[in-house]
């Protein structure tokens, strides 16, 4: 197998397995079987399994931030190339992972439930991170855009309320249906899904200074 056939294999086994079991509890066995290949391909592409997981979270981020993107400039290209509002950018912000998260595809709902797993990672992995000179310049982009597009909060409000944001995209409900044995919610679709998120952070982003002005709460997609 070609070297970049290989690496696209234990890439996509490695999202499957890390997905599905979690950093600690992946087995890099698994992971190398499920792409049909030896164990020390891994070594000698990757490093070990921390790299793995690094280099898979990179690819999940480009791709996705890149979606974020295509999705902002849509809808600044629909407001006549206007200055992107606040819903504009939370709407680009959370629709990937949302769409993702609710998806009936099982492959396409590997990334979010991967993503959430980034806030425990071990050590071992921000090691990893260090040595990779991974980092997420996009971040800062994305407050700061919430905050330019929220006047009057201070720095502060604007990174609680961004905090808030990320902490709702990856809830319980959206992403393992937590609650559907309590209280028979349906079967929202993930537009509808992602408008209810859109609103709550809207409302939540004004709200966190002080007030929500009803204009905030509309139906807009």
């Amino acid at each position: 197998m070609a070297k970049s056939d290989a690496i696209a294999a234990l890439m996509d086994s490695a999202t499957t397995v890390f997905a599905r079991s979690g950093y600690e509890g992946a087995s890099l066995r698994d992971i190398a079987a499920d792409a049909n290949l030896p164990l020390s391909t891994i070594n000698a592409y990757f490093g070990g399994k921390a790299d793995l997981f690094v280099a898979v979270m990179q690819s999940i981020w480009r791709e996705i931030e890149a979606e974020r993107r295509a999705l902002l400039a849509e809808r600044q290209a629909a407001r006549g190339g206007a200055a992107a509002d606040l819903r504009d950018i939370v709407t680009a912000l959370t629709k990937p992972l949302v769409n993702r998260a609710r998806s009936a595809d099982p492959l396409m709902r590997r990334a979010p439930r991967l993503l959430r797993q980034w806030v425990n990672a071990p050590a071992e992995v921000r090691e990893a991170m260090r040595r990779q000179s991974f980092s997420n310049p996009s971040l800062r982009i994305w407050i700061d855009s919430v905050r330019a597009a929220s006047p009057g909060l201070t720095p502060a409000q604007a990174v609680w309320g961004f905090s808030f944001i990320v902490g709702a995209l990856y809830s319980y409900e959206l992403m393992d249906s937590r609650y559907d044995d309590i209280v028979d919610l349906g079967h929202d679709d993930p537009e509808t899904i992602a408008q209810y998120l859109v609103n709550f952070a809207v409302a939540g982003m004004r709200g966190i200074g002080g007030g929500v002005p009803e204009a905030s709460l509309d139906n807009r997609p």
